[in-house]
C-alpha cells in the first residue's frame, strides 16, 4: 500500500486515527495496522514482561512459565 493511498488509518490497538510516515512502511511493502505510540508500548511491554532468562514468561522452560 502507498502512503496516498490510506491518508488516515485507523489504528487496531487504540482505535484513534494516525498520520503515516515512512517508517511505518513494513518491509513487505504494507502499511502497519497500529500507530506509533502503541507500537512503543507493545515494545516496551515485551521487554518488561521476561523472565530473568530473557524469555517471555509464559514460554520459559527454565522457570516453568511462572
Amino acid at each position: 500500500m502507498n502512503i496516498q493511498i490510506m491518508p488516515n488509518p485507523k489504528c487496531t490497538d487504540c482505535k484513534s486515527y494516525w498520520k503515516p510516515t515512512d517508517n511505518d512502511i513494513l518491509p513487505s511493502g504494507l502499511m502497519s495496522k497500529s500507530c506509533t505510540k502503541c507500537k512503543n508500548r507493545q515494545k516496551e511491554m515485551r521487554i518488561k514482561n521476561k523472565c530473568e532468562h530473557n524469555r517471555r514468561k509464559s514460554i520459559g522452560k527454565e522457570c516453568k512459565g511462572s
